[in-house]
C-alpha cells in the first residue's frame, strides 16, 4: 500500500512538473542562468558539502561507543548515501549509507540505523528551532502560522520527553500502532538523554545553517535582490514537501518551493526557477563526483588488500 501511494505521488508530481515545463517561459530562465555569478555558486557548493559533513559527524556521535572508530568512515558513508539519494527515491540514499558503514567498519547495522533515527530527532528539533527563530522573516499567512505552531509543538514535546521519566515513554500493549508510537517516544527520549546530544544538536544546527547558506547563495547567484528570508522560506518548504523523497533528488520539489514563495518576496518567477536549477545542480553534481571519488579510492584500496573489489556499495 505504501509503495503504491509512493508511486502514485511520484507520477502526480512528475505530471505537474511536465505541465509546468511545457507552459513556462524557459528563454527568460536561460537568460538569468547565463548571468549567474560563479562566486555565489562556489559558496553554495562549499556550504552544501559543509552541511553533509556536519550531518555525518552528528551521526557518528549519536552511534556512541558502538560507532566507527574513525569519523572519516561516517563521512564517506554520508557522501555515498547523498550521491545515491540524488538518483533514488524514498530511503535509497539512507540504505546505501548504512550498507557502506557496515561493510567498511565494525559497526553493526542496528547501531547505524539507531544512529540515523537519533540523527533525525536532532535534525527535526533544530529544524523546528530554525522555523521558530526565523518566524519574523517567514510569510504571514495561515499556512505559515500552522507550520510555526507545529514547530513549537515539536520543541515543546522534546522538552517534555527530556524531562519526564522512563516510565512515561514505555510502549503500551494495546495494539501495534500504540507499540510503534511508544517505541518512537522512547527512542526520542533516549536521544535527548544521550551524553553526546549537546554536540549532536550543535552539528545539526550547523547542518541547517549550511543548508540555508546554500539556498541563499543560489538565489544570490541569479538575482542580486533576493532577500535572505526568501531562501529560508524555500528551505522550509523543500524539507517539508520533500520529506517523503518521492522523486530522485527532490526534482520538482525545489522548483515548486522557490516559485511558491517568489511572489511574497518580490522575486521574478524566472529568477526563482533559475535559482532552483542552480541549487539542484549544486546538490547533485559535486556530491556525485565526490561519491565517485570515494568509491574509486575504496575499490582501489580493497583490490590492493584482498585482490578483488566489493561487488556493490
Amino acid at each position: 500500500m505504501k509503495r503504491a501511494l509512493s508511486i502514485t505521488a511520484t507520477i502526480l508530481v512528475l505530471a505537474l512538473f511536465v505541465r509546468f515545463a511545457v507552459t513556462f517561459h524557459w528563454r527568460a530562465v536561460g537568460a538569468v542562468l547565463a548571468q549567474a555569478a560563479p562566486a555565489w555558486v562556489a559558496i553554495a557548493i562549499l556550504a552544501n558539502i559543509g552541511s553533509l559533513a556536519a550531518k555525518a559527524h552528528g551521526w557518528k556521535l549519536l552511534m556512541g561507543k558502538e560507532g566507527p572508530p574513525k569519523s572519516i568512515v561516517a563521512h564517506h558513508a554520508t557522501f555515498i548515501g547523498a550521491a545515491t539519494g540524488s538518483f533514488a527515491i524514498s530511503i535509497g540514499g539512507e540504505a546505501a549509507r548504512v550498507r557502506w558503514i557496515v561493510m567498511r567498519s565494525p559497526v553493526r547495522a542496528a547501531t547505524a540505523l539507531r544512529g540515523l533515527v537519533r540523527s533525525r530527532v536532532t535534525e527535526i528539533l533544530m529544524f523546528s528551532a530554525l522555523i521558530v527563530g526565523g518566524s519574523a522573516m517567514l510569510p504571514h499567512s495561515v499556512l505559515w502560522r500552522f507550520i510555526e505552531l507545529a514547530a513549537l509543538v515539536v520543541i515543546g514535546s522534546c522538552i517534555v520527553l527530556w524531562r519526564i521519566g522512563r516510565r512515561a515513554t514505555q510502549p503500551t500493549r494495546d495494539n501495534a500502532p500504540n507499540r510503534a508510537f511508544g517505541r518512537a517516544l522512547s527512542e526520542a527520549r533516549e536521544t535527548l538523554r544521550s551524553p553526546n546530544v549537546a554536540h549532536a544538536l550543535f552539528f545539526a544546527a550547523v547542518n541547517w545553517v549550511c543548508q540555508w547558506t546554500s539556498f541563499a547563495a543560489c538565489a544570490f547567484a541569479v538575482t542580486a535582490h533576493a532577500p535572505v528570508a526568501y531562501a529560508l522560506a524555500a528551505l522550509v518548504l523543500v524539507n517539508i514537501g520533500g520529506a517523503a523523497r518521492i522523486t530522485p533528488g527532490n526534482v520538482g520539489v525545489l522548483t515548486a518551493a522557490y516559485v511558491m514563495v517568489a511572489r511574497t518576496y518580490a522575486v521574478a518567477p524566472a529568477s526563482a526557477v533559475a535559482a532552483s536549477i542552480v541549487l539542484q545542480a549544486v546538490q547533485i553534481l559535486p556530491i556525485a563526483v565526490i561519491g565517485a571519488i570515494i568509491f574509486a579510492i575504496d575499490q582501489r584500496r580493497t583490490i590492493a588488500i584482498v585482490g578483488e573489489p566489493y561487488s556493490s556499495v
